[in-house]
């Protein structure tokens, strides 16, 4: 009994592993981008580092357009949950960040209210396990899920984020983790963008070459051209728009690549046309015939905090993800942030947290105020 409930446990947390397949690309409408003021906050929140100096610079984002798959994008719905905490709503100390930044730019932001029924899973991408020093988690995906209404929002995260490490630093967020693992990458998010996790799921890159492997490869709708040079083929190897078929080795290298002018937004937009593939195709085989076979690969390369009951609260939710009309992706784009070269040389990505903060507003289920 005791095996079967973790076979359970591990297929559970593979179908919420397996969420993020971008079936609705959404983001919140966007006027046209005005000239934005940079000011101080009207007041001091409590906070750990010191006030950001007034600011009267001006500037104007360079647009950045960018496409989905279906070329649509969908009104959101929100639930009519009581929400945790109801009034008054809490507004941002600042809304905009413009370089250069350092330590004193950062200040805490409030938590956004959230309906009750709803937790937050971050699921985390990294190549290395075991000793944390010299990795970094470079996919970090932000799975929210909500058991009254059995949907499940995925946001993500570029690695670049430029952000306040509380207690720490200001640096790539993608060296949180390492550095003080789930709490402080917890703290993070919470304190930059006013959310905290309530779990985590680390997974080790070659999970998806695996999994890939074990499901007896996978049809991926390409996108966009990816020409990249690949080791087992000893040169440049190349896929083209259309249907493709993967097995666990093309899948890991089509993941993976880097050498594109897209750079980690394509990244982003590849590993959901992935995970796309490996969901329909655990649909068509029928997965639950393969778990023994899932269930070692999870094992070995999954790290969590989970714990049995909290997954299998979810396992109503999970059932009826069949309709992919419940699952909805965003995007923290090239439309949220500034590019910029620290002193160092680190080209990095500036968030602008009134941006920011309009698509979380709608992945969390929180009402507009």
């Amino acid at each position: 009994m005791e095996k079967n409930l973790k076979i359970l446990f591990a297929f559970i947390l593979l179908l919420l592993l397996m969420l993020v397949i971008g079936s609705v690309v959404s983001r919140p409408k966007q006027s046209e981008t005005p000239d934005i003021v940079i000011r101080p906050p009207a007041e001091t929140p409590e906070k750990t580092v010191s006030n950001p100096p007034s600011r009267t610079s001006t500037f104007t984002p360079t647009p950045f357009q960018s496409t989905t798959s279906t070329g649509t994008i969908l009104p959101i719905k929100f639930p009519t949950n009581t929400l945790v905490p109801p009034t008054p709503f809490p507004t941002l100390p600042y809304e905009y960040l413009y370089p250069p930044v350092d330590q004193n730019s950062y200040q805490r932001v409030p938590l956004i209210p959230q309906p009750k029924k709803q937790i937050n899973i971050l699921v985390l991408g990294s190549d290395h396990f075991g000793d944390r020093r010299g990795y970094r988690t470079d996919a970090i995906m932000l799975v929210t899920i909500n058991t009254k209404d059995d949907t499940v929002h995925i946001t993500s995260f570029p690695r670049d984020l430029y952000v306040y490490i509380p207690g720490w630093t200001v640096q790539r967020i993608n060296t949180a983790f390492p550095h003080g693992g789930f709490e402080l990458l917890a703290d993070t998010l919470e304190y930059n963008f006013g959310v905290r996790p309530d779990y985590y799921a680390l997974i080790h890159v070659s999970f998806l070459e695996e999994v890939v492997e074990d499901l007896g490869g996978i049809t991926v709708q390409v996108e966009k051209t990816l020409c990249d040079y690949r080791p087992d083929y000893s040169g440049q190897y190349c896929l083209f728009p259309g249907e493709r078929y993967m097995d666990g080795a093309t899948a890991f290298w089509y993941a993976k690549s880097r050498h594109t002018g897209e750079n980690d937004f394509g990244r982003n937009r590849r590993h959901q046309e992935l995970l796309r593939g490996i969901f329909n195709q655990a649909l068509e085989i029928k997965a639950l015939t393969k778990i023994p076979k899932l269930y070692n690969t999870y094992k070995d390369n999954v790290d969590t905090n989970m714990k049995l009951g909290s997954v299998l609260k979810l396992l109503p939710t999970a059932t009826k993800l069949i309709d992919q009309s419940r699952i909805t992706q965003y995007f923290i784009s090239q439309d949220e942030v500034i590019n910029w070269t620290t002193t160092g040389g680190a080209q990095v990505l500036i968030p602008q947290p009134k941006l920011v903060r309009d698509i979380l507003l709608q992945a969390l289920n929180s009402p507009t105020p």
